[in-house]
């Protein structure tokens, strides 16, 4: 058996070292982290109680980060009492939290600026996001956990904590401002290809479709199941996210749901409604 030498993983207290100079020919745009600590997980009836947003600056066409513009924590009463489970998880409390409000102009001013808004776990972030602060819905958003294939990187587990730890170095998570940080942190790293957040920024702008399995055969749901089919209760039908790579083999998948006349309907999602359903 081959010994393996011990790997030392270092604390991460949010100091900005992932700074790179950018190339000769670089595109320099503006991007924006975002974490969100709320009340709940319905973006409905929940609330957001923390919100933490890192402006950057990266060259778009080698992923390097250049410049930390500005970083921003913010804090709301919501006013009603949290929950035992969220003070454990994110440390807030009542206290904490008793008369605190959003600066909207502040937090406005991010996202207007961003060229691209980024967030782990995006479907969650942005669906609070969305509800309270609509200078985000005409944005490019990326999902940290989505748009870099962890798995063919050599990652066997896309939670934060764990990719993090991956990449040698841990942190206090569940506070927004330190998770925006540590997520820049992690995109700041390659595994001897592109850097994480070149390889996030071209995936996010790739084109992407809904497919609806309508009125699909009972007897077709194991087989939906598996090709990671969901299933929408309120509309009943099963759907499926998909890049543009991937509809032949959809296509090959509906010929079976549908053996006499396919009755799929595909639509293309527009790049602005990333991760809103």
């Amino acid at each position: 058996m081959v010994k393996k030498e011990p790997r030392i993983i270092n604390y991460y207290d949010g100091e900005k070292d992932f700074i790179s100079t950018a190339d000769g020919d670089a595109d320099i745009l503006t991007g924006l982290m975002v974490d969100v600590e709320t009340t709940g997980l319905d973006s409905r009836k929940d609330k957001i109680i923390e919100i933490g947003l890192v402006s950057f600056q990266f060259d778009s066409l080698s992923g390097k980060i250049t410049e930390v513009l500005k970083v921003d924590n913010f804090l709301q009463d919501p006013g009603q009492p949290l929950s035992a489970e969220i003070v454990k998880l994110t440390g807030l409390t009542d206290e904490i939290l008793k008369d605190q409000s959003f600066d909207m102009g502040k937090i406005d001013s991010h996202f207007s600026n961003a060229n691209i808004i980024i967030a782990h776990n995006a479907r969650f972030d942005r669906g609070f996001i969305h509800q309270k602060f609509k200078s985000s819905s005409d944005k490019l958003w990326a999902c940290s956990m989505d748009d870099v294939n962890w798995r063919s990187n050599g990652f066997g587990c896309r939670t934060l904590q764990h990719l993090c730890n991956d990449c040698l170095f841990y942190f206090e998570g569940h506070r927004a401002e330190i998770d925006c940080l540590a997520t820049l942190k992690l995109l700041s790293n390659d595994r001897g290809g592109a850097i994480f957040l070149k390889e996030l920024f071209d995936n996010a702008q790739k084109k992407e479709f809904f497919v609806h399995a309508v009125k699909a055969p009972f007897a077709s749901k194991d087989m939906l199941k598996a090709a990671r089919f969901r299933w929408d209760a309120d509309n009943k039908v099963w759907y499926k996210k998909v890049s543009e790579s991937e509809q032949k083999e959809i296509n090959e998948l509906m010929s079976k749901v549908y053996p006499n006349s396919p009755q799929h309907v595909i639509k293309e999602l527009s790049l602005s409604d990333r991760f809103l359903t």
